[in-house]
């Protein structure tokens, strides 16, 4: 199965990998002396073995369950070549093995783990890998499961996969002799769906347009099938499609590392007539092509490239000729596609052209008057604003002083009528400190460190409770254990008498109204509690 997905460690600060896997059951690898030797012993070679069906019961029959390729044959290997800077190896072994990487030969002992091999990060290019068995008797085995194959990024862009169903003829072109049976489980247990098979001389080709960065061909690989080739851009390579087992969905063919911004053109061939090929999909890699012109730095250009998307009205094949996405089509799906996938091209499942076209600049128009204009246009701007904002900021001054006076104008009316009890020893809180509630401090008799006042609390607005959020439980309030200090709701409280009148005390505050000196000097007497009362 394919596998896609972005790996958090990179080649550098700028390189970021993506991860295609191949499976032990793909023709795309190479296995010697043979890849299926069924009812021949795991000593002779090679033998497809699924954890749920296990070994091959009958010609022809699906496995069930993951895939391995085992062997005890000493030298015995499994080869793939790849575009890549990495590449993972899986599977397990109780005996020793080998890999070889372009030319390079190393030997490894029996592992617990499943990760066989990483080559770590090697130089971006094409390169061959190959794992052999060297057990040192019959009862040790290899069990290959499958490679990973690490590819950077172009522009650190994901790719995207446009998939191709082996029905689109508008995109495959077919030549020769080819049949579209079908059957149950296949492509998979899910979709029955038909596929192109052929056992002349035949072949179908597709024409990549550009953005792809790699390609793949998915086809059934099963008894009776035999050599194929495929060619990619003049370069071409054969594969063994040949099973004892049947393969629905296998990996014909992969390559990556193609230049985005060409056309690409694939064929796949039937070479051995008489023996059957089939082809199920075509899938590409794509993405956006970036064009550079049309990023020149601040200079604006009175004729921008165009930004439009052409798609060229080929008969069997579409071309994305600009830094436009990929465009969805679901008309061209069979039943078996997926919905939403991905297709190279328009809406139109025959190459019809779709492009949008702007433009910065108007005609008859030159580069400098067009500069004379903006200037003009940014001082005028600029005066205005600066204008406006010397308007607002004097009515915002204008608002603020006649506020002040009228607030300072009221509380001096309050205070002219204020009443101070004679001989108190407080001062008259200043209005300021009415208006804040803060900064009032007097000084202790015993030293002159500031201490916060009593009337702070008297003279400081009363401040509204706030709210305890809605999740909040109840508050209980708490019960009183001391008897003291603890109020009975039913007792009334005693009765006030009135005050005695005492004519001796009256005469003395009408004498301290003609004499304040009494009263101290008003600059220290803070600190100092008001005279008792007589009672």
């Amino acid at each position: 199965m394919f596998c896609l997905s972005l790996l958090s460690r990179s080649l550098t600060p700028t390189m970021a990998l993506w991860n295609f896997t191949i499976e032990d059951t793909s023709p795309f690898l190479a296995y010697t002396p043979y890849a299926d030797g069924s009812n021949c012993g795991v000593t002779n070679g090679w033998i497809p073995w699924y954890q749920t069906s296990g070994f091959l019961a009958k010609n022809g029959d699906p496995g069930v369950g993951e895939s391995y390729h085992i062997t005890s044959r000493h030298g015995a290997s499994v080869s793939v070549n790849f575009y890549g800077s990495n590449i993972y190896l899986y599977g397990t072994t109780n005996g020793s093995y080998q890999i070889t990487l372009d030319g390079a030969v190393s030997a490894y002992a029996p592992t617990a783990s499943d990760l066989l091999f990483s080559s770590g990060s090697i130089a971006v290019g094409t390169h061959l890998v190959t794992l052999s068995a060297a057990p040192s008797d019959s009862e040790q085995q290899l069990a290959f499961d499958r490679a990973i194959i690490s590819t950077p990024l172009v522009d650190n862009a994901t790719p995207t996969e446009a998939f191709y169903d082996n029905t689109d003829t508008t995109r495959l072109t077919y030549a020769g002799v080819w049949s579209t049976p079908s059957a149950s489980g296949i492509p998979n247990t899910s979709v029955e769906h038909p596929w192109h098979e052929t056992d002349n001389s035949a072949s179908v080709s597709m024409q990549i347009g550009q953005g792809a960065v790699a390609v793949s061909l998915w086809g059934m690989a099963n008894w009776g099938n035999w050599i194929y080739s495929v060619d990619l851009d003049g370069s071409t390579n054969s594969y063994n499609g040949s099973t004892f087992f049947q393969v629905p969905d296998a990996l014909l063919f992969y390559e990556s590392g193609l230049d985005p911004t060409n056309n690409h053109t694939i064929t796949l061939s039937n070479i051995s007539p008489g023996m059957n090929l089939a082809l199920n999909s075509i899938r590409v890699y794509t993405v956006d092509v970036v064009d550079s012109t049309a990023v020149s730095g601040p200079t604006v250009s009175s004729n921008p490239p165009d930004a439009s998307l052409a798609i060229s009205p080929s008969t069997h094949g579409t071309s994305l000729t600009a830094s436009i996405p990929l465009q969805r089509s679901s008309d061209s799906l069979s039943s078996s596609s997926p919905p939403g996938t991905l297709y190279a091209g328009s809406a139109s499942t025959h190459g019809t052209s779709s492009s949008s076209t702007a433009s910065s600049s108007t005609p008859g128009t030159s580069s400098s008057s067009r500069r004379s204009s903006v200037t003009v246009a940014i001082t005028a701007g600029s005066i205005v604003g600066a204008a406006l904002l010397l308007a607002f900021l004097g009515a915002l001054l204008w608002w603020r002083l006649r506020r002040r006076a009228a607030i300072l104008k009221e509380v001096t009316r309050v205070e002219r009528y204020s009443y101070v009890p004679p001989g108190s020893g407080t001062r008259p809180v200043p209005p300021a400190a009415i208006l804040k509630g803060v900064h009032i401090f007097k000084t202790s008799p015993s030293n002159s460190t500031p201490i916060a006042s009593d009337i702070l609390a008297q003279l400081s607005p009363v401040r509204k409770r706030r709210p305890a959020p809605f999740s909040s439980p109840p508050i209980t309030p708490p019960i009183a254990t001391s008897p003291a200090t603890a109020t009975s709701p039913t007792t009334p409280p005693p009765a006030m008498t009135p005050p005695n009148v005492d004519i001796d005390r009256l005469v003395e505050l009408i004498a301290q109204r003609i004499d304040p000196t009494g009263l101290g000097n008003g600059e220290n007497d803070a600190g100092i509690a008001p005279p008792q009362y007589r009672g």
